[in-house]
């Protein structure tokens, strides 16, 4: 044989070295070029193989690409600077399913998952345990312990941090936290935590968890909202006519559910008796005294107000002459009856009591018809005030706890929407008389807090691969927007157009769905004002659909963050589901993040976020500082405060709780101290 037969034979030898006599391979167990022997090589034959469902020969070569290489890893480096995506532990956990080696599947998907958490491994270790679930015992369901919070807790919070755990003989397949399905690794006992949104009064939490059989077993608490101020009632002093003593008692009651902690009058602490009922003793000035008084609960809510009293002013009598006296009448007029004044005469028969028909009079604290605040939340403070007696005050329906008396006090802290927030008081006395006042409060996020200071990036339509063409990315990337700008957390500034077509004709895509940094760098660069590219792949098989998509720095070209979708279903309603759970996964995986500088270095700002916030690598923050109150001109109640950026950084080296991050404009270093706030994009 002569030398240059035997090396074209040594090269195409490995080429057929997994395949086995005898058999019928057609296009599969094939590279796209020459089989060298390398890791990617075997790699790629091994998908080709599992593609043509010979799961035993993929399997052979997996096992030898892992020996080359043992880890799976998003970006393999092959040769140069060529990437592939490479998961051989997953590839051979699926090949172990099919094979019907279930606990060899289980450890080969565990294993990658460990190294980098995919939908695809995700998905087959689900059906890997419940294949094996349904061979064995599962006698019961999954029990659900919830540890925090406490059943019967009490707070004055809008939300609850919900933890605790499940437990199954077997493995424990989903968690739900009042319907809403949680992500949870898949395992005998999992462990659960989530921020739960919570109602005035009682709200109730239930955990539900289902095992890979389909029992489910649950947990459920209660918890109690009270965001209200006790109720302060002032007996004495009644009504509004003027004293002329030198002080005046203030009495009256303070009661709540959970314990009145405190009271100040005038502004001293007043004790209360067992009923909440106390007495004041406060000196007054000459003219008109506004007497305030505050009370908190253990929750710490508090109601605040005023009494107003005025002190007359004594002076003496002025000395007049007496008036002439009248003349008399003539004798023949009849004499003029005297009457008893009305309220002590008796009713003459076919009369009635006068009737009571004027509603009480509602006043608020340092709020007007219309204001516009920055606040997340806050406290409708006033009093209601009727002759009669205030039985009962309402806001938007719900009642208050108020104690009858003439004047009522009460505080009710409200959660403001984005928007305009409409609240209408309402106060009724005995008789059934309604008083009502509305109050419009329009909520406005800080400018560093709108959506247009997030991350602005671009969405050019998804792609599919160039030798598997699918009609199931059509209109993807709609969707996908859809999902982003309904969450809030990212600002989409290009979508569609000549544009989106130049950044699809620049990006370059690996075989296996990798995007080459240079190529979208260079893409990224003709979207005006975008910061980062949404990039969407969607390959299409006889028997599965994955789609990955990858956020990518236009500036480095550095993916921030990869995640991906598996399923087995490809219809166009299941494509929909699987888009708006990846727009969600990024969400979740980039987060807007508050925090603060803690130490400058040169032109460069340290924060306390870090890795357990879940900040990553190329995110960007902006670096501002909180400005001059926002004041109500005509109340002087402060509504909000303004905010002045300083400066832009770009996250650089993540830590545990801190990071380290350049700022864009070194020149604005000099204008930054510490403990300015910052905010992701």
């Amino acid at each position: 044989m002569s030398l240059v037969a035997l090396l074209v034979f040594l090269l195409v030898l490995p080429a057929f070295a997994g395949k086995k006599p005898g058999k019928d391979y057609g296009k599969f167990g094939r590279t796209q070029g020459p089989f060298l022997g390398k890791f990617w090589h075997y790699y790629e034959r091994a998908l080709s193989f599992a593609e043509g469902g010979f799961y035993e020969e993929a399997a052979e070569d997996l096992l030898e690409a892992i020996r080359l290489r043992p880890s799976d890893e998003r970006g393999a480096r092959t040769y140069g600077m060529h990437y592939i995506a490479y998961f051989p532990h997953r590839e051979l956990g699926v090949c172990y399913h099919h094979l019907g080696r279930l606990e060899e599947a289980e450890r080969e998907l565990e294993a990658s998952l460990k190294a980098v958490e995919t939908d695809k491994a995700r998905y087959y270790l689900d059906k890997t345990r419940k294949t094996r679930a349904s061979r064995q015992q599962d006698a019961q369901p999954p029990r659900v312990t919830i540890s925090s919070p406490k059943a019967g807790e009490v707070t004055n919070r809008a939300s609850v941090k919900v933890s605790g755990s499940a437990e199954d003989d077997l493995f424990v397949e989903h968690v739900r936290i009042n319907g809403v399905a949680l992500d949870v690794t898949g395992d005998a006992k999992v462990a659960f935590e989530r921020a739960v949104s919570l109602s005035p009064g009682e709200n109730v939490i239930v955990v539900e968890a289902r095992d890979l059989t389909g029992k489910v077993g649950a947990d459920s608490i209660r918890v109690t909202v009270d965001r209200e101020g006790p109720a302060v009632t002032v007996e004495r002093p009644a009504g509004l006519a003027p004293v002329e003593a030198a002080e005046v008692e203030v009495a009256g009651t303070a009661m709540d559910p959970e314990g009145v902690q405190a009271l100040k009058v005038g502004g001293r602490d007043v004790a209360m008796g067992a009923d909440g009922g106390f007495i004041a003793v406060v000196a007054l000035k000459e003219g008109e005294n506004a007497i305030p008084f505050w009370a908190t609960d253990r929750l710490g809510n508090a109601t605040t107000g005023r009494v107003l009293v005025a002190r007359a002013i004594l002076r003496p009598p002025e000395m007049k002459p007496p008036p002439e006296p009248k003349p008399l009448p003539p004798a023949t007029s009849p004499p003029v009856p005297s009457l008893p004044p009305a309220s002590t005469r008796p009713l003459e028969p076919g009369t009635s009591e006068t009737v009571d028909l004027t509603p009480p009079e509602v006043r608020l604290n340092d709020l007007t018809e219309f204001q516009i605040v920055t606040y997340p939340s806050l406290s409708l403070d006033g009093s209601a005030f009727d002759p009669s007696g205030v039985k009962e005050v309402r806001v938007n329906g719900k009642g208050l706890k108020v104690h009858k008396a003439q004047t009522v006090f009460f505080s009710y802290t409200v959660d403001l929407l984005v928007g305009r927030n409409v609240f209408q008081l309402e106060a009724a006395d005995g008789r059934g008389n309604t008083a009502s006042k509305t109050v419009v409060i329009e909520r406005r996020d800080q400018k560093v807090k709108q959506v247009a200071s997030r991350l602005n990036v671009a969405v050019p339509p998804f792609v599919t691969p160039k030798d598997l063409p699918s009609s199931l990315a059509a209109g993807l990337d709609q969707r996908f927007i859809q999902a982003l700008e309904s969450s809030g957390r990212f600002h989409v500034v290009v979508r569609g157009g000549a544009a989106m077509q130049h950044v699809i004709d620049e990006l370059k895509f690996s075989e296996t769905g990798l995007v080459d940094p240079e190529s979208a760098a260079k893409a990224g660069k003709g979207l005006s004002g975008a910061e980062a590219i949404f990039v969407g792949q969607v390959t299409e098989k006889a028997t599965s659909v994955q789609i990955d998509i990858q956020l990518i720095d236009v500036e480095s070209g550095e993916v921030i963050m990869a995640k991906d979708a598996f399923d087995e279903v490809k219809t166009e309603e299941r494509m929909g589901f699987l888009v708006n759970r990846l727009a969600r996964d990024f969400e979740r995986g980039l987060p807007v993040l508050d925090g603060l500088v803690v130490k400058l270095s040169g032109d460069r700002v340290i924060i306390d976020l870090g890795s357990h916030n879940h900040l990553k690598r190329r995110m960007k923050v902006i670096v501002y500082r909180e400005g001059e109150p926002i004041v109500h001109p005509v109340t002087g109640k402060v509504l909000g405060q303004e905010t002045e950026e300083l400066g832009e950084a770009v996250v650089e080296k993540v830590f545990e709780e801190m990071a380290e991050a350049p700022l864009k404009e070194a020149a604005k270093a000099s204008a930054i101290r510490v403990g300015d706030k910052v905010i992701t994009k």
